[in-house]
């Protein structure tokens, strides 16, 4: 999770090296790529923070969200991880949403686990493969949001399926097996579910689904 704003930021400062290596540069790309790089630099710094919550047990701080806002301004973070893996994201989001409830920095890092992991389960196939889809709608179980990423990767063993939320269980090579089960314990203190699923054998891939509860409406008196 932390990764992902600090690679960022070295991919904006050797682009700005390479600008300004130019006889003429503008200075306005400059300033541009230096702004992207603070507010990386506050992400990560947001990360530090609730991960240091989390690990205290500290109460998140919970407030009215628009999960569709929340999932593009995500998108637009991972831009860079996009052009890089050569995939597409494509978003589905039903209208209309009602608000849901929940600490917003702690869900984008639980989305950005989501994103990276998608994007890791699809490196080995055909380009035009590579599509991750999201989707944000009400969930089956009234009083909630659910929110899905579908990627068309190779899917998930089918005996992992649970084991993948278990703290260190890992399926990749250099992986640390915590991205997970930190998301799900993020989800859970929120009131809501994570969990994944294989897509039909002829989407292949899998998809990783969490729901939130809605906005209490406050009461009249």
């Amino acid at each position: 999770m932390l990764t992902q704003p600090l690679t960022a930021n070295l991919a904006n400062a050797q682009a700005g090296l390479r600008l300004m290596a130019r006889e003429a540069f503008d200075s306005g790309e400059i300033r541009e790529i230096l702004s992207d790089m603070v507010d990386n630099d506050k992400r990560a710094s947001q990360i530090i923070y609730k991960m240091r919550s989390l690990a205290k047990k500290e109460t998140p701080a919970f407030a009215s969200l628009d999960m569709a806002a929340v999932v593009r301004e995500i998108v637009g973070l991972i831009q860079t991880d996009v052009i890089r893996r050569n995939v597409r994201v494509s978003l589905d989001i039903a209208p209309d949403l009602p608000a849901a409830r929940g600490d917003k920095v702690q869900l984008q890092q639980v989305l950005l686990n989501l994103f990276l992991n998608a994007f890791a389960a699809m490196k080995d196939q055909p380009a035009a493969e590579r599509e991750v889809t999201v989707r944000v709608a009400a969930a089956n179980q009234a009083g909630m949001v659910q929110t899905s990423i579908t990627d068309h990767g190779p899917g998930v063993a089918a005996d992992a399926l649970d084991k993948i939320f278990e703290p260190f269980y890992t399926t990749k090579h250099d992986g640390l097996g915590m991205g997970l089960s930190i998301s799900r314990t993020i989800i859970e203190a929120h009131g809501g579910q994570l969990w994944a699923q294989n897509n039909p054998a002829a989407n292949h891939g899998a998809t990783f689904h969490f729901t939130l509860p809605i906005r209490a409406e406050p009461r009249e008196v």
